[in-house]
């Protein structure tokens, strides 16, 4: 999460939703960054009114802070943190959470699971952005595939140019191999040195393609508000978000 003081806004970091391009781009512009930990820097809305509200009515009462945060097409969300899941780190050393023992239907199939295996425990977008009441809390929300939307209101807000670095993008596929894993990301960083301006730009195959129908519907049916969210941010990037 990053909080602007001078320019009234909070950014929520919503996971695997750009979100270290986005805070690096920011960064020259924030008063309070939240690093650290995934727990901290992917503070969610519910943690943010109870401690964090608080705290910026009493330093600031005079500001309006404006919300934003980016939303993603569910089906790919989860492609992501499949992807992120079964990177080295987490299957050399058999880590509860790796995917790397699975397919990603697999991994789907889990995440329908009640309870749900380690592994494929990674909540959702609109519990991260919902408030204790199950509604929505953000302002303004924009679609993760439409990324210039978001860069070009937030230097209208800022007031000066902004530019986007791809950074930390997660691999493109599932590795079985640790050098081709390594030599996948060398390529990633060093394209994201000489790239700026970034935006998403198609991972692969469509992680829908092959899925049987019934599972798409079954995802359909427990990722409801996702999508709600998802075409809510298409239909207007970067306006005022009623839904």
């Amino acid at each position: 999460m990053q909080i602007s003081l001078k320019h009234g806004f909070v950014f929520f970091c919503t996971p695997k939703n750009a979100s270290n391009s986005i805070e690096d781009m920011l960064r020259p512009h924030i008063d309070l960054d939240l690093q650290g930990s995934p727990a901290v820097r992917h503070t969610n809305v519910r943690q943010f009114r109870r401690y964090l509200a608080p705290y910026l009515a009493d330093v600031a009462p005079e500001t309006r802070f404006e919300t934003l945060a980016l939303v993603r097409e569910p089906v790919s969300w989860l492609y992501s943190w499949y992807r992120f899941r079964a990177r080295s780190q987490l299957r050399e050393t058999h880590h509860v959470n790796s995917t790397a023992h699975v397919s990603f239907r697999g991994f789907l199939e889990a995440y329908l699971e009640e309870p749900q295996p380690e592994f494929a425990r990674v909540g959702s977008q609109a519990e991260f952005l919902e408030d204790e009441a199950g509604r929505h809390g953000i302002d303004r929300l924009f679609a993760y595939e439409d990324l210039p939307a978001l860069v070009h209101y937030l230097a209208g807000r800022i007031g000066e140019p902004l530019s986007l670095r791809a950074i930390n993008v997660s691999p493109g596929r599932v590795y079985r191999s640790n050098l081709l894993e390594k030599l996948g990301a060398l390529h990633r960083r060093a394209r994201a040195r000489l790239v700026r301006d970034a935006h998403p730009r198609p991972q692969g195959p469509d992680p829908r393609d092959g899925l049987p129908g019934p599972l798409l519907d079954a995802l359909t049916a427990r990722l409801q508000r996702d999508f709600e969210l998802h075409a809510s941010a298409q239909r207007g990037p970067g306006s005022n978000f009623s839904g």
